[in-house]
């Protein structure tokens, strides 16, 4: 009779166990989808970091938006509001790499209509990560050494969620 009851209690457990429902995993696609402002940026040169946080350090304010189903939208302005840069953009997710499809331009500063960024949302923090696991960056890299005068390993692009 022991065994009946033993027997009929793992039975009556396991079945409560399969019907409870897992908690569905929270994926980038689904993190990312919202407002963010700039929060920070790190430039890796040569191995040195050199952070600049904040819009007035940055000199730009605006917004990043992901809208959901691949599209998204940017508002970049000067502090002042004199003068802003409003666009869309595509994108795609592949595990944690992010691939910004920007519209083509006629401008010359254009690096890439593709930019693929290592992503991670934790919390209310957005971090873009990019760096030369995407081949655009070694163009992007180029433009930034002859600016800065040293080479340029990668840039890290914070927001905060809006």
């Amino acid at each position: 009779m022991k065994k009946i009851l033993y027997a009929a209690a793992l039975l009556l457990g396991l079945a409560a166990l399969g019907s409870c429902k897992k908690a569905e995993p929270v994926t980038l696609d689904k993190s990312i989808i919202g407002k963010w402002e700039p929060a920070g940026v790190e430039f890796y040169f040569e191995g040195q970091k050199l952070t600049i946080n904040e819009e007035i350090e940055l000199g730009l304010d605006g917004t990043l938006e992901f809208l959901g189903e691949g599209k998204g939208t940017a508002l970049v302005m000067d502090p002042t509001g004199a003068s802003s840069i409003e666009g869309s953009f595509t994108y795609t997710i592949d595990g944690n790499k992010l691939t910004v499809t920007l519209p083509k331009t006629d401008s010359p500063v254009n690096v890439s209509t593709n930019i693929v960024y290592t992503a991670a949302v934790n919390g209310n923090t957005l971090t873009l990560t990019w760096d030369k696991t995407d081949p655009a960056f070694e163009l992007a890299s180029v433009m930034l050494a002859m600016e800065a005068g040293t080479r340029v390993d990668k840039v890290v692009l914070t927001y905060n969620k809006k």
